[in-house]
């Protein structure tokens, strides 16, 4: 079999799934652009790290270069599926041909540029996600939640901020904060998720996690949600408190940062046979 372009996540899932799943219970597929496409299948991001994940078996899997940013999707479906249950909410964003955009919490299973991937889960309460493996809960949800109603807006099309956005979500689903207001860039080094290779997407990363639980004003402008599938990646996205779409696709970006980018909203790239 020839090689592929594939799109990574990471590790977890099955225990708290059926309840809430099951207020969707449908399936909702849906095809990541590619690579040549534009918007790029993960754009912003960058492909200049490496990452590694443990599975759900403790062995470690790296990949190297890795494509770490938003991911885009478009042709979501199928349409009756989308007016039932928490799969509303996906279609309560779909820009023109079905778009969306989302980032990966996963590591260790494959999403493809140009594939149509379907969530058997269709969507779900983002505590019950991933699976395989053990739902994040509550309190990595929220954390979640609150670094996307904090910082999401920041990121435009800026590639460092898309990456180090994805680097956070991972390391909050993977290895959790131990202390809040303490995370240090050695937490990128050690654990269940590690990423280096990128300082500056790494230390963007570090800062918005001790922001995390600081106090202050945090707008609630997001609710999050998962597409979960034992099989793929699964994805978050938001919805807005107030409507519209809260992920709308990046613009084509300038020439040769186009093709350095091609990225998406999690995810990193390798190829396999």
């Amino acid at each position: 079999m020839g090689n592929k372009l594939s799109i990574l996540a990471g590790i977890i899932g099955v225990a708290a799934l059926t309840a809430v799943a099951s207020a969707s219970s449908l399936p909702v597929t849906a095809v990541l652009y590619n690579a040549s496409d534009t918007p790029n299948g993960v754009q912003p991001g960058t492909e200049t790290m490496t990452v590694m994940f443990k599975d759900a078996s403790n062995n470690t899997i790296m990949y190297s270069p890795a494509f770490v940013g938003q991911l885009n999707w478009h042709s979501a479906g199928p349409p009756a599926n989308l007016s039932v249950g928490l799969n509303t909410q996906l279609q309560s964003i779909l820009g023109p041909n079905g778009t969306f955009s989302t980032y990966c919490i996963e590591g260790v299973q494959d999403v493809i540029f140009g594939n149509s991937e379907t969530w058997n889960l269709g969507v779900v309460d983002l505590s019950t996600a991933p699976t395989p493996g053990s739902p994040m809960g509550a309190t990595k949800a929220s954390q979640i939640g609150e670094l996307w109603n904090r910082f999401y807006d920041k990121i435009l099309t800026d590639n460092e901020k898309a990456a180090a956005f994805q680097l956070a979500i991972w390391e909050i689903v993977d290895d959790g904060i131990p202390t809040l207001g303490g995370v240090t860039a050695n937490a990128f080094a050690t654990g269940n998720f590690q990423a280096s290779g990128d300082s500056v997407a790494i230390n963007q990363a570090v800062t918005w996690l001790n922001a995390i639980g600081s106090g202050g004003t945090v707008t609630n402008s997001y609710t999050l949600y998962a597409l979960s599938d034992a099989n793929i990646q699964d994805q978050v996205f938001a919805v807005p408190n107030g409507g519209g779409n809260p992920v709308p696709l990046p613009a084509a970006l300038p020439a040769g940062l186009a093709l350095m980018s091609g990225l998406g909203v999690a995810r990193f790239v390798r190829r396999r046979a």
